[in-house]
């Protein structure tokens, strides 16, 4: 499971990415093996490697068989440096933008 967790104030942001610790049902439901969803509580932040603008909070986990988990999502907060998060997803910290591209418009 590629999962990294950073601190926040409250709470932990769990970092799931797709293909490996989730499959994306449709925009706000992912399912997950059991045992990645362990990780997993109602109103967790969590960032999904296909979608590095926002942040979800998890709002319920059901059984959806003997050893999956669907996870019904809400939108959560903006992700506020993309670039960075990317690089917490690939090898050797390196992640998709170029240096100083945060992938967000700045007025």
């Amino acid at each position: 499971m590629n999962q990294a967790e950073s601190t926040n104030r409250d709470a932990t942001v769990v970092l799931l990415s797709e293909g490996e610790t989730f499959t994306r049902l449709d925009q706000l439901e992912i399912e997950l093996p059991c045992g990645a969803a362990a990780s997993l509580s109602v109103e967790q932040r969590v960032i999904l490697s296909d979608d590095l603008v926002w942040t979800y909070l998890v709002e319920s986990l059901i059984p959806s068989s003997s050893s999956h988990v669907k996870a019904r999502l809400r939108r959560g907060r903006p992700v506020l440096d993309p670039c960075f998060v990317s690089s917490l997803f690939t090898e050797a910290g390196r992640g998709a933008c170029p240096s100083g591209d945060t992938g967000i418009d700045h007025p």
